[in-house]
């Protein structure tokens, strides 16, 4: 699960906000997910949470960061 999360975060990575530290906690429906969806699955779950608390950056900046 670790390993899932840690991946899921460094394919992430480059759409966040930098001046930030995150702490992510596996619960079991994250394993429920990962055993369904593999680690692509994960990851949309990390995007979705972060999209929700508004730490994405928008695509135009990414062009250019």
């Amino acid at each position: 699960m670790k390993r899932a999360l840690r991946e899921a975060y460094r394919l992430c990575e480059g759409r966040l906000h930098s001046s930030f530290d995150f702490v992510l906690i596996a619960r079991s429906p994250v394993t429920e997910l990962l055993d369904c969806g593999g680690v692509g699955a994960v990851e949309e779950k990390v995007l979705e949470v972060f999209r929700k608390a508004s730490l994405l950056v928008p695509q135009e900046e990414r062009r250019t960061l």
